[in-house]
């Protein structure tokens, strides 16, 4: 019979565990204000040669346009967690591969900013003869050192695309009372620099659309479109601009390949309740052009929408500024870039209602009356490092998207509250990743993908019926694992184990075994089988015990779902 446990394991990991990526960047300065990861380009490594190179051409691009500091961060035009070669600049210049960083550039200096990931690597991948490490969190922020180092009457420049209006004002304010301009470079200057050095950046990827199907979405393009114009009839708003790619793709049932292992799209959409179908909803991608099957598939779910060229959105923006009542209301999150609000304010007379998160964020996000903080349960996955003086520098756990970004907002389970963050609600799907990491020496990560269900005294899980109230009539929420993977019972300590946790892990591999076992035999795989089968073996028969130097390491996986 199946059952639903609470977890309380401590593991005992071999150095030779393997490193994980890190789901939030919770350094709240005035580096781009969201998760920066991104897929690492095939570029060749830095040598002394061409980082004296790339950054004398830099400097010469500053010099031309005025530009006394230039910012270059990992990110691109709609704040992606993860971003395509063509935007991937600070790599190209600084040569650090790692998934975080942000470069600063003066006449006379290179300072790379990244975090405590990055440190070494910094050391084996930069040229240090003309790069400073900046170590966030320890060292100045680049507002702080900006706000020191920079010269009355200096510029300090940025390509408005890739920085969020919110990040924008920040540091902009700091820059305005101590008598320095940030400036908007109406093109990207690492751009135009390597045109100069004859190693132009890769094109934008444009690659075909995919329709996505009822039978995977649950709900019609043109429904969610309905949803969205309720909003905005209630909000009195005249245009709602959704910048974020994963936004466009969920809200019109298409996917993409523009980004390595996103199934997302370049794109921006529009809609417009000033106007009729179809130019009420505008969709900004590739030419314009749209294929046969993508065009069927959007009228078959009742879409209609005018289709333009991906690189027409801000001569749009100005346009409908300038055509829209004086007054009127353009909807945008606050994760849209600088340059989006800078088109949108062309006329003047626009207002602008600035959320912290887009509607078809919250929409994706399923809610209930039962919500538990994320840095709640970061309690319960920290306690036992906390026991014996130590942590990890990243969160426990974020939000996946359906067949779309590995990491979906606007849910985290962080160790401080984030203000767009709405909560935990049944039916929400998160990584639990705790882990550990010793620079030099090795690194932790032990992840599962979780369903959040209700818990109820009538629920199946072996805690409920112990359960005599149910929280003042608040309710529980409790975490269903949903990946199904072994764990490596080698490494284990079963001495310091529980006999409910031993349980825990053998109620929970039988059901890995019971699932996947029999696809595998159907397949004739029966060398994956074996394998398998001894992996999900009960620990105690398995005779489990350390062979290797171990860091016993705590975690905790609420209401996990085990058979």
């Amino acid at each position: 019979m199946a059952a639903r446990n609470v977890l309380c394991l401590i593991f005992a990991f071999t150095a030779n565990a393997v490193l994980g990526h890190i789901p939030y960047n919770e350094y709240n300065l005035a580096e781009p204000d969201a998760a920066q990861y991104y897929v690492s380009s095939s570029y060749p490594r830095n040598t002394n040669d061409n980082s004296l190179e790339r950054l004398t051409a830099v400097r010469s691009v500053l010099q031309e346009n005025g530009v006394d500091a230039y910012i270059v961060p990992t990110a691109d035009a709609h704040n992606s967690a993860y971003i395509a070669p063509s935007d991937a600049r600070r790599e190209w210049l600084s040569g650090l591969r790692g998934s975080s960083g942000t470069v600063l550039v003066t006449n006379s200096l290179a300072l790379v900013w990244t975090d405590s990931r990055y440190f070494t690597q910094f050391e084996n991948e930069v040229n240090l003869e003309h790069f400073t490490l900046m170590r966030q969190g320890i060292d100045e922020s680049i507002q702080t050192w900006l706000v020191q180092n920079m010269g009355p009457y200096s510029v300090v420049g940025v390509d408005p695309t890739t920085y969020t209006r919110t990040a924008w004002n920040t540091l902009e304010s700091a820059l305005t009372a101590v008598n320095v301009t940030l400036q908007a470079t109406p093109e990207n200057l690492i751009d135009i620099a390597r045109e100069r050095i004859d190693d132009p950046a890769p094109a934008r990827p444009n690659d075909p659309l995919m329709p996505l199907e009822i039978s995977f979405t649950g709900r019609q393009s043109s429904e969610k479109l309905a949803e969205l114009r309720e909003q905005l009839s209630s909000r009195e708003v005249s245009a709602l601009v959704l910048t974020a790619l994963d936004d466009v793709a969920y809200t019109l049932n298409l996917r993409g390949s523009d980004i390595p292992y996103n199934p997302v799209f370049f794109s921006y959409l529009i809609l417009r309740s000033d106007l009729t179908a179809p130019n009420n909803t505008i969709l900004f991608w590739g030419n314009g052009d749209l294929s046969s099957d993508i065009i069927e598939h959007l009228a078959s779910e009742g879409t209609q929408l005018e289709v333009l060229p991906y690189e027409d959105i801000f001569s749009y923006l100005g346009d409908m500024s300038n055509e829209l009542p004086i007054g009127s209301t353009v909807w945008l999150s606050q994760d849209g870039s600088h340059a989006v609000y800078s088109a949108v304010e062309t006329s003047g007379t626009v207002n602008i209602l600035a959320t912290l998160n887009s509607p078809v964020v919250m929409m994706k996000c399923i809610k209930n009356e039962v919500e538990l903080r994320g840095h709640t349960l970061e309690s319960f996955a920290r306690k036992y490092l906390w026991d014996v003086g130590l942590t990890y520098g990243h969160g426990t756990g974020h939000g996946l998207g359906h067949f779309l970004n590995v990491h979906e907002g606007p849910s985290w389970i962080l160790s401080g509250p984030i203000a767009t963050d709405p909560g935990i609600s049944a039916a929400m799907i998160f990584s639990n990743e705790p882990g550990y990491y010793e620079v030099g020496q090795y690194g932790i990560r032990h992840e599962d993908v979780v369903e959040v269900i209700v818990v109820d005294r009538n629920a199946d899980h072996p805690m409920a019926e112990g359960m005599v109230g149910d929280f003042g009539g608040l309710g529980a929420l409790g975490f269903y694992t949903i990946s199904l993977v072994p764990h490596q019972t080698a490494c284990l300590d079963v001495n310091l184990l529980t006999d409910f946790e031993i349980k825990y892990l053998d109620d929970y591999h039988a059901r890995v075994l019971a699932t996947l076992g029999p696809i595998l035999q159907d397949r004739d795989l029966l060398e994956d089988y074996a394998w398998l089968e001894k992996e999900c073996a009960p620990i105690r028969s398995a005779a489990v015990r350390t062979t290797m130097p171990v860091l016993l390491v705590a975690f905790v996986s609420l209401w996990s779902y085990v058979n």
